[in-house]
C-alpha cells in the first residue's frame, strides 16, 4: 500500500470513530493520517486564500485543535470529518486575522509609519473586510447557518438544525451553498 493510500485509510478510520477511541489508538491513527490531513488542509487554505506563508501555522493550529477536541467529534464519514476539519481550519484562519488585527492596533505610532507594517495592516484589514462583505452578501438563511456553525460555541449541524427548526440535511445544504458562495465572492475580492 502506498503511503498516500495508508494516510487516506487512516483518515477513514478517524472519521469512523477512531479519533474518539483511547488516546494511544487515536494518536496512532492520527499520525498515520497526517499526510492526508496536511494535503486536505493545504487545499482548503488555498480555497480560503490564506497567504502561503501562514499555512503551516494555521494548519498546525487547526490540527492541534482537532486533536484537543477529538472527544467532541460525532461524525462517521470522511466527508463529515473533513467538514469538521475545514470548519476548525476556517476558525483558525479567522483567529489569525483577528490576532493580526489586534497586534497591529497595539503597535506604537513609530512602527505605524514604516511602509511594511502599514501595508500589512491594510492587507489584513482588507482581507477581513472582504470576508465580512462576502458573509453579509449571503442569503439570510445561509448567513444564519454560517454564523451559527462558525460561532465561538461551534455547534454541530444537528444542533444548528434544532436551533433554526430545519433538518440536518437542510443545514448541510445551506452550509455547502454558503461556502461555495463565499469562495466565489472571495475570488472576486468581495464584489457581488
Amino acid at each position: 500500500m502506498t503511503p498516500q493510500a495508508e494516510a487516506d485509510r487512516a483518515l477513514q478510520e478517524l472519521a469512523r470513530g477512531r479519533l474518539g477511541a483511547g488516546s494511544k489508538a487515536a494518536l496512532e491513527a492520527f499520525e498515520r493520517a497526517w499526510p492526508s490531513l496536511e494535503r486536505h488542509l493545504a487545499t482548503f487554505q488555498r480555497a480560503l486564500r490564506v497567504p502561503s506563508e501562514t499555512w503551516e501555522d494555521c494548519g498546525q493550529a487547526a490540527l492541534t485543535r482537532v486533536w484537543m477536541s477529538r472527544s467532541q467529534y460525532r461524525g462517521t464519514t470522511s466527508g463529515e470529518f473533513l467538514a469538521w476539519l475545514y470548519r476548525i481550519c476556517q476558525h483558525e484562519h479567522l483567529r489569525s486575522i483577528e490576532r493580526a488585527s489586534r497586534s497591529q492596533l497595539s503597535v506604537d505610532d513609530d512602527d505605524l509609519r514604516s511602509p511594511d507594517s502599514t501595508s500589512s495592516a491594510v492587507e489584513v484589514q482588507d482581507e477581513r473586510t472582504v470576508l465580512e462583505t462576502c458573509i453579509q452578501g449571503l442569503e439570510p438563511e445561509q448567513r444564519q447557518v454560517i454564523e451559527l456553525l462558525y460561532s465561538a460555541d461551534e455547534p454541530n449541524e444537528r444542533e444548528v438544525a434544532v436551533m433554526i427548526d430545519r433538518s440536518k440535511s437542510r443545514v448541510n445544504q445551506l452550509r455547502q451553498s454558503a461556502l461555495a458562495a463565499l469562495k466565489r465572492c472571495l475570488r472576486r475580492g468581495g464584489s457581488p
